[in-house]
């Protein structure tokens, strides 16, 4: 894997930030596009191998961006995600689940992600690691002056494993995580919580709808307590093994010790598609690619809200995290690690073993006795 940050970009690129990760694999390139010029958008293209990211800087960095980022060769297929809205709502009846078509100003307010002002904090590069953390403690609108931070953290990956972050979740190399960060946010209600709308974009058939899954895992070694499984399936990847994904565990974290006794919930809507998603996607690398494009290819809109009725909403903490999975192929399936398949070996050998073992020395036993009272007998 190799990274780019800002690639071709000179002087025009001082205050922006758009990171590409080539991973070659052994036909194809996966390329990630993190990009936080505008909307944070993670855009992910399966290509040929030699296969070039072209970016008309002036055209991108302009209003009109339209085919401003392109590929030097066809792109096998692609997925991306954009985080559209921030939302902070007032939930008064205390469900955890935001209603996206309550548009009352008591009731929510929406914040830009554009309009931060995201900078690096910090990255990361090793062999099976890329890794850049994006903040930003500024947003600032006509209206509105919000203190606080918001973090994004992203990772490519050179192996599959469990990641180092709880909840640990198990990446395949053809997936970028993304771990959000909501620290200290002012807030406007006394029942403030927060959600995310989300934009999800791939280059599947128009009328394709995505699918929204829970499942259960066996195993929970690396997250414990937390069993169901998250999951938003393309058209494709439900019918083969080429489409996009997210996935997540369905836990948010209160606290940056993130440990199960400051955990909340994640609670999703139904995606749905958005109507005139040129103008939605404009102000991102997802947007400029795909071009007029758009109007014959799935565009879905989510929102995904944290929090639990005993968790005391978001001004206890102050503190808010999620992580998620954003991905080409199949996802990846928890199987039980070689310690768990030890530890039920033994659970359940030992007792099966000391039950034949005492079921031998109980025939033997008794058929020393009628042994022995033949023998008395003669």
């Amino acid at each position: 894997m190799t990274y780019t940050l800002n690639p071709g970009c000179q002087t025009i690129c001082n205050s922006t930030v758009l990171v590409h990760v080539a991973a070659d694999g052994i036909n194809d390139t996966l390329h990630h596009i993190w990009d936080f010029t505008r909307k944070p958008t993670i855009f992910l293209a399966l290509t040929p191998l030699n296969t070039e990211l072209i970016i008309d800087w002036d055209n991108f960095l302009s209003k009109n961006e339209k085919g401003a980022v392109k590929f030097s060769n066809d792109v096998i297929y692609a997925f991306s995600l954009v985080f559209d809205k921030i939302i902070e709502y007032n939930d008064v009846n205390n469900t955890a689940q935001y209603n996206p078509t309550n548009n009352s100003e008591t009731y929510a307010t929406v914040l830009q992600p554009e309009l931060y002002n995201w900078t690096v904090e910090r990255k990361h590069d090793t062999d099976n690691v890329i890794a850049f953390a994006m903040k930003s403690s500024d947003y600032k609108s006509e209206n509105m002056t919000k203190t606080g931070s918001v973090k994004i953290t992203l990772n490519a990956f050179g192996n599959s494993d469990h990641s180092s972050l709880q909840p640990h979740l198990l990446h395949t190399t053809n997936a970028t995580q993304v771990d959000v960060v909501l620290d200290g946010l002012q807030v406007k209600y006394t029942k403030s919580r927060y959600a995310l709308g989300l934009l999800i974009v791939s280059t599947d058939h128009k009328h394709s709808n995505l699918t929204q899954i829970k499942r259960k895992s066996l195993d929970d070694e690396h997250s414990p307590g937390i069993f169901t499984i998250g999951e938003v399936l393309t058209t494709q990847n439900v019918s083969g093994d080429k489409g996009g994904y997210l996935q997540w565990r369905t836990v948010a974290y209160t606290s940056s010790g993130r440990l199960m006794t400051n955990s909340t919930n994640v609670i999703e809507t139904k995606a749905s598609h958005v109507e005139f998603p040129d103008k939605r996607l404009n102000l991102t690398v997802a947007g400029s690619y795909f071009s007029e494009k758009l109007s014959h290819l799935p565009v879905h809109e989510m929102f995904v809200s944290f929090g639990a009725e005993e968790d005391g909403f978001y001004p206890k903490s102050g503190y808010l995290s999620w992580t998620v999975l954003a991905g080409l192929g199949r996802p990846a399936e928890e199987g039980f690690s070689l310690l768990v398949l030890l530890i039920l070996a033994i659970g359940l050998g030992l007792p099966a073993l000391l039950i034949i073992v005492g079921t031998i020395c109980i025939i033997t036993r008794r058929v020393a006795r009628k042994r022995d009272a033949i023998f008395i007998t003669n």
